[in-house]
């Protein structure tokens, strides 16, 4: 599948009109009929189905597509082009709304990376196109120190048993490489999972040890860990990081905090994050219950996949942590 959306379709409205707006519309989709049916989503953007071909077949053929459209020459219009994003069945998802979401993922990287291109949908870019890389500063290094020993400072304060940051960094670093990101990318996800809990250390520890359910008031207090650790992080100029954090209890129907932020809208890093999180707490002590084995845990994960959690990335933990029966070794 490959998504297509008009690059600054407001723009050419505003400045020239709607009978031109609905022209170039028009031309584009003309340009879209060969190598694939092709169908209006609705506004400025349409899908090409493109069957029996593989990602780079598709690629090349979404290609061709951005060049027809930059070579448009309309009159009184300067420039008219589009992006693109492809992704491909079953390599991306295992479903067709998971191919949709995979596919529009691909094509805002696209717009993102400066428009008038093609993307396909790739994990790695996922992780960190919707943020900039950290910087090569010299005290980069004593800056995550810094950051590490104030997430173990956490764990003491937090009513988990044991080392809570640095198992959901594992997690989140284990996700991050099985949905294929490089090691770079995997570090950086370990890094944030590490992290996630930095904005408890201004959290009440009776809050964070209250064996019974938090009033209203005390679940305000306790939400605002989020918001608070990413601004811990971006003042050790950890951004990468300190957007993930700040959103890593958005829900992926919309429903959570801070911003409710739905699907696609959350960072990648953030909904690894949230997975992460959600697992070792099923799967560690608490004051108010015991502890879920992993196959229970596992289970309501996949319950609240498609609601709380990102289907994908609830697949990819339950893969890393079950092995495929041919791995199974006979005991």
């Amino acid at each position: 599948m490959c998504l297509v959306d008009l690059d600054e379709l407001k723009r050419i409205n505003d400045r020239f009109g709607h009978p031109v707006g609905d022209l170039v519309l028009g031309q584009v989709a003309s340009r879209l009929r060969q190598g694939g049916e092709a169908f209006r989503l609705g506004g400025d953007e349409f899908a090409v189905l493109l069957p029996r071909q593989d990602e780079r077949q598709a690629t090349g053929v979404a290609r061709s597509i951005v060049e027809r459209v930059a070579s448009l020459q309309i009159d009184g219009v300067d420039s008219v082009t589009v992006s693109a994003g492809v992704a491909t069945y079953p390599t991306h998802g295992s479903g067709r709304d998971e191919l949709i979401r995979c596919a529009d993922s691909a094509l805002y990287w696209a717009k993102k990376d400066g428009k008038n291109r093609v993307r396909a949908y790739a994990v790695e870019s996922a992780l960190r196109a919707n943020v900039e890389q950290v910087g090569e500063h010299p005290d980069r290094a004593a800056r995550y120190r810094a950051a590490e020993s104030m997430a173990k400072a956490v764990d003491a304060r937090d009513g988990y048993a044991g080392s809570h940051s640095q198992r959901v960094g594992d997690y989140s670093a284990r996700i991050a490489r099985r949905l294929g990101a490089d090691e770079p990318a995997v570090e950086l996800t370990r890094l944030a999972g590490t992290l996630h809990d930095l904005g408890k250390l201004a959290i009440p520890e009776e809050l964070l040890r209250k064996p019974s359910t938090l009033s209203d008031a005390e679940r305000i207090v306790a939400e605002r860990h989020s918001r608070i650790g990413s601004e811990m992080l971006e003042s050790l100029g950890i951004e990468p990081v300190a957007e993930w954090v700040l959103h890593h209890h958005e829900r992926w129907d919309g429903t959570g905090y801070p911003q409710r932020l739905a699907g696609d809208q959350i960072p990648l890093g953030a909904r690894i994050l949230f997975v992460a999180d959600a697992y070792d707490a099923m799967t560690s002590e608490r004051a108010y219950r015991e502890r879920l084995t992993q196959g229970e845990a596992l289970a309501e994960l996949e319950r609240c996949a498609g609601t709380q959690f990102d289907p994908v990335v609830v697949n990819a933990l339950a893969q890393e942590l079950l092995p495929a029966p041919d791995e199974a070794v006979a005991v």
